[in-house]
C-alpha cells in the first residue's frame, strides 16, 4: 500500500513539474500542435502528437521518420488540419524486426530554445513521450 501511495505522489509531481515547465517555457508565445494518424498495410495505426511552444509562423517544418517492420507501408495518412497540416512530412523506413516501431520527429524552426512534446501511441496501447526543443530529433520506441 505504501509502495503505491509512493508511486502516485511521484505520477502527481511529475505531472505538476511538467504543467509548470511547459507554462512557462510557452511565456509570452502561442502553442500549436500536429497530429497525424498513420495507418499500416496490416491495419496498424500510429498516432503521433506534437505540442509546440511556439507560434505556427515560426515553424518551418513538422518532420516524422517512421521505421516500422519490415515488409509494411503506409495505407494512409489523416493530417488534423490546423495551421502546421501544409508543414508536415511523414517517411516510412521499413527496417525494424517484427513488433518494434519507432517514430523520430523533428520540428525546424526559426527561433531557438522552444519546447517540443511528442507522444506517439500504437493502435495496440503502448504508448510514450518524449520531449526537448526545436531543431532537435526526438526518438519514441514502441514494442506491440
Amino acid at each position: 500500500m505504501a509502495k503505491r501511495f509512493a508511486s502516485v505522489a511521484m505520477l502527481l509531481a511529475m505531472l505538476l513539474a511538467l504543467g509548470f515547465i511547459s507554462s512557462t517555457a510557452s511565456a509570452g508565445l502561442d502553442a500549436c500542435r500536429a497530429d497525424p494518424l498513420i495507418v499500416l498495410s496490416d491495419g496498424s495505426r500510429i498516432s503521433v502528437s506534437v505540442r509546440i511552444n511556439a507560434s505556427a509562423e515560426d515553424i518551418q517544418q513538422v518532420e516524422y521518420v517512421l521505421h516500422v517492420p519490415r515488409g509494411l507501408s503506409i495505407q494512409k495518412i489523416v493530417y488534423t488540419g490546423g495551421a502546421l497540416r501544409d508543414k508536415e512530412r511523414v517517411t516510412l523506413i521499413a527496417d525494424n524486426p517484427p513488433g518494434v516501431f519507432i517514430t523520430e520527429t523533428t520540428v525546424t524552426a526559426e527561433v531557438m530554445n522552444a519546447r517540443v512534446s511528442v507522444w506517439m501511441r500504437l493502435s495496440g496501447g503502448a504508448s510514450s513521450t518524449v520531449s526537448g526543443f526545436v531543431n532537435e530529433r526526438l526518438l519514441i520506441q514502441l514494442t506491440q
